[in-house]
């Protein structure tokens, strides 16, 4: 059931790294799914949340690279990271501001999302992912790409893409 999580596959990851993947998808997902719709709804109503989920689902579906079709998917990949500058930084936000509320530190969650939101290919994902990785003091890797939340105090390692050493 875990493949239904996340976008990428997780036949051979263990079930820490399937978790790192989960919350990084969680993350992604508070920012495209529900607070950029939202946003897009309180700015233009029914016809700019319409838009967004429309470029947003564009990308989704055509947006990811490959030799055959790089072309067809980068005009919607760019609207969707153009339409996703704003949200992605309010949903850090948000999980900063909502770090105290489950005994987790809003310092913590700041001071990652600052440090570690460039690291990631997305000029928007690592936003709220690094916030994320921050608020629940762990660290977020998927192997070869990027890793969030490293050094410092950390409860548990999630690592998706290969086993935990």
């Amino acid at each position: 059931m875990s493949w239904r999580l996340v976008s990428r596959d997780t036949a051979t990851l263990s079930a820490t790294q399937v978790s790192a993947a989960t919350i990084e998808s969680v993350a992604e997902n508070l920012s495209d799914s529900v607070v950029a719709p939202l946003l897009y709804y309180a700015v233009g109503g029914l016809p700019a949340a319409f838009g967004y989920r429309f470029a947003n689902t564009a990308d989704a579906m055509v947006g990811y690279r490959d030799e055959v079709y790089e072309w067809l998917g980068k005009a919607p990949a760019r609207l969707d990271d153009l339409f996703n500058l704003v949200p992605a930084r309010l949903a850090a936000a948000l999980i900063v501001a909502a770090a105290p509320l489950t005994g987790e530190s809003a310092g913590r969650a700041w001071r990652i999302w600052r440090r570690d939101a460039g690291k990631t290919a997305s000029p928007n994902a690592g936003h709220p992912m690094s916030a994320m990785a921050g608020a629940l003091d762990v660290e977020l890797e998927k192997v070869g790409h990027y890793r969030l939340g490293a050094a410092g105090v950390r409860r548990r390692r999630l690592t998706s893409g290969r086993r935990c050493v």
